[in-house]
């Protein structure tokens, strides 16, 4: 089992990674990317009026999403977390049939999260078994 530790030193870098602070560029990575979104489902939902309305007449959306990342970090964390779980509980070979890539695993995750998930427990120790 030698792979383990090696498993775990990548999981960290990219964790690592992933925690620092996105870049203020127009890009911003995953966080900017998640914060973007939901600001545009909140547009889409409420209407263009009442989004200006609770962001401000002027860059209402650059408003929201500089509002949404904190909460965007938060996903992010919780969906990497979730998907050093999966990793270690399904082993590398599975978890990498399923996702391809740790990044894609974070990704959705995290978008799942924004978009009201969330690992909530219902106290039960029940599992169904499936990975998927």
């Amino acid at each position: 089992m030698a792979r383990k530790p090696a498993i775990l030193i990548v999981c960290a870098a990219l964790l690592g990674a992933l925690a620092t602070p996105a870049p203020s560029s127009a890009a911003g990575g995953l966080v900017g990317k998640l914060a973007a979104g939901a600001c545009s489902a909140e547009k889409a939902k409420i209407g263009k009026r009442a989004f200006a309305k609770r962001y401000g007449a002027k860059r209402p959306t650059r408003t929201c999403i500089k509002r949404t990342k904190a909460a965007a970090r938060r996903a992010v964390a919780a969906a990497t977390d979730e998907c050093l779980v999966e990793l270690e509980e399904y082993g590398e070979e599975e978890f990498y049939l399923e996702w391809e890539t740790f990044p894609a695993c974070v990704e959705d995750y995290a978008a799942w999260i924004m978009d009201g998930g969330g690992f909530e427990d219902d106290g039960s120790e029940e599992d169904d078994g499936d990975f998927l």
